[in-house]
């Protein structure tokens, strides 16, 4: 009785080995996965960075844009005022 006994310890001993490499090759596949998930997310991450750092450049160029776009339609408005004042005193005729 004692050999089938040993026997018995001894693959239940291997089962329990077998299930636990089976465990442990499962964790290490579920951590793969986990670190291929959270690359991924950083790479995600980096990129919708970049794009909004874009967007708020692009913003900002576009508001000086506009700026100089107000000052040159101004500039265009007093150098015509100042033209037809410059005209309209030569056109006097002369006291």
């Amino acid at each position: 009785m004692a050999g089938p006994g040993l026997r018995f310890a001894g693959g239940s001993a291997l089962r329990c080995e077998h299930r636990s490499s089976r465990v442990r090759r499962a964790a290490e596949d579920t951590m793969g996965e986990l670190f291929t998930k959270y690359y991924r997310l950083q790479e995600v991450n980096r990129n919708l960075e970049a794009k909004q750092t874009k967007v708020a450049v692009v913003s900002e160029l576009l508001e000086v844009l506009d700026d100089l776009e107000r000052g040159a339609s101004q500039d265009i408005m007093i150098r015509r005022g100042l033209g037809r004042k410059f005209v309209g005193q030569w056109a006097r005729p002369p006291s």
